[in-house]
């Protein structure tokens, strides 16, 4: 009878594992299918603009099924609360992780901490382009009256020299130890585009784009001069990422009083030329629909110790606006003979891919 006992007991331990390895296995795959599912709508709902989403996805419900969630809009900073929207995402940048900082560090949108936190950052390399509807999904304009793209350099090593709030200052040379003894101490030749900006969308009298990098009105940035009216183009060149890196605006009473802003929505714009601001031709009386930012990384930089690998960028408005990818959190889950298992995945989608080649061709 023990030796019968002991059999049947171990015959319940196993078919008990089969069943828990086939109920999480089958989690595992709610799950995928949950994150298809929300890619899925993603391609057929928000192809040209972000959304936030919930979803299910069902083969039994409340026995085998999965939910999705999709977080596609740019977000309001909790922690700062300052009204603003933010792209990346607060919490949810990718700018952390990196050498310079803590491999530990852990990002989290409930707590994203201060505006300028890493977590709340993107990193761009050379050759990349970063594309951010200026609208949401199920509408067509940019409807805010404010916009700002910084840009900033990586934080300094310790061994660095060259450093501005302890961020990397842009050599104004290819040559190795090229002096930079001023942030805007690059002669006109050495002073290289760095990033392009423009704005695309439709507008009723034909122009469709809309790019410039003028003096910031109310605000003490330099305007490069070069006598062939270069104040109206899209470049962001050395000389205004690094003088943004310690442009204290604390004092103006004017929009966004931060550091690292290099373009803001109160620059004159082209094509319109004259008064015009990007203001202006985004919200007049022929406003420009589905306007889409993109941000194009188009030359290597260094600083005197050596190669700078990627910016950092960050895209502030007063209203909300698309991020420039989509999150999904899907779960599955499975009840079997009176417990329940679970599978979660995570992740995120970009339907905004963008050549850089394609994208000068256009132009």
């Amino acid at each position: 009878m023990l030796v019968a006992s002991q059999s049947a007991d171990l015959t319940v331990r196993n078919l008990k594992r089969v069943d828990d390895l086939w109920a999480s296995g089958q989690a595992h795959s709610m799950a995928d299918s949950a994150f298809g599912a929300a890619s899925g709508y993603i391609k057929q709902n928000c192809a040209d603009a972000g959304c936030d989403y919930l979803g299910e996805y069902a083969i039994e419900e409340d026995v085998i099924y999965g939910d999705y969630e999709i977080t596609g809009l740019s977000a309001e900073n909790v922690s700062a609360g300052d009204g603003y929207f933010y792209v990346p995402i607060p919490g949810r940048g990718d700018a952390a992780g990196r050498y310079e900082y803590d491999d530990d560090y852990v990002c989290d949108p409930e707590v994203p901490g201060d505006i300028d936190d890493e977590c709340n950052w993107n990193k761009i390399y050379f050759g990349d382009s970063v594309t951010v509807p200026l609208y949401i999904s199920g509408d067509d304009e940019f409807t805010g009256n404010e916009l700002y793209i910084r840009v900033r350099t990586p934080l300094c090593d310790d061994d660095d020299w060259d450093c501005e709030n302890d961020r990397k200052v842009i050599a104004c040379k290819d040559e190795a130890k090229t002096a930079t003894d001023t942030l805007n101490g690059c002669d006109l030749e050495d002073d290289k585009v760095i990033l392009f900006w423009q704005i695309r969308g439709d507008r009723e009298d034909g122009t469709d784009y809309v790019e410039a990098r003028e003096y910031i009105i109310g605000f003490p940035v330099e305007k490069r001069d070069d006598n062939n009216d270069a104040g109206e183009d899209s470049e962001i060149y050395t000389t205004l990422i690094n003088n943004s890196l310690s442009h204290d605006y604390s004092g103006w009473d004017f929009g966004y009083n931060e550091n690292y802003v290099v373009v803001n929505i109160y620059d004159k714009a082209n094509p319109d030329g004259g008064d015009k601001t990007i203001l202006e031709i985004l919200t007049d009386d022929d406003p420009m629909l589905y306007p889409t930012l993109v941000l194009a990384y188009i030359e290597t930089i260094r600083n005197n110790d050596g190669a700078i690998p990627y910016l950092e960028y960050q895209v502030v408005s007063d209203v909300q606006i698309s991020n420039d990818r989509s999150f999904i959190t899907a779960r599955g889950f499975v009840k079997s003979k009176g417990d329940s298992y679970f599978w979660i995945e995570e992740g995120w989608f970009s339907q905004y891919t963008s050549s850089i080649i394609n994208f000068a061709f256009q132009n």
